[in-house]
């Protein structure tokens, strides 16, 4: 798959739903060279505020990894419950394991690792595609994730 070309498509096809199965089927043909990686924040507990701080939490972190711009994309998720949030994110890398980028020294605020569960999410699963679907298509389809609303979202690409 040319992750140029599903960014592109992602960005401009009004139909998200669509051009995520056009990418299943493009990964399905080469399913070793790509991942998909659900990063649960750790610290969950300790958000506060309104859901932009949250959002801008996020955003630090993807300015913190530039560098995967090239060959990644990702969907992040402030996710609320009453007065409880949650940050959850899913990446698409072009790697069966996480980029090094996640826990590099050399990248100031990037150790995802240290900040984030990762769980390794596999797109043949029916479970893990929808959950792929819905974490891509918050911005037409604004649902619940695991009894949290959508609040606000981020998008890597």
């Amino acid at each position: 798959m040319d992750i140029n070309e599903f960014k592109r498509k992602y960005s401009n096809e009004s139909d998200t739903k669509a051009v995520c199965d056009w990418m299943f089927e493009k990964i399905s043909s080469a399913p070793e060279a790509w991942s998909f990686w659900q990063a649960d924040y750790k610290y969950n507990d300790e958000l506060s505020g309104p859901a932009w701080m949250q959002a801008n939490l996020v955003e630090g972190y993807f300015r913190n990894l530039e560098a995967l711009h090239k060959n990644c994309f990702a969907s992040a998720l402030v996710l609320a419950k009453d007065s409880a949030q949650r940050i959850s994110m899913i990446w698409l890398v072009p790697t069966q394991t996480y980029p090094a980028e996640f826990n590099s020294p050399e990248i100031a605020g990037s150790k995802i690792c240290e900040g984030f569960d990762l769980v390794k999410l596999d797109p043949t699963n029916e479970a893990d595609k929808q959950k792929i679907i819905d974490y891509f298509v918050w911005n037409e389809t604004p649902g619940t994730f695991d009894g949290f609303s959508y609040a606000s979202g981020k998008i890597f690409k």
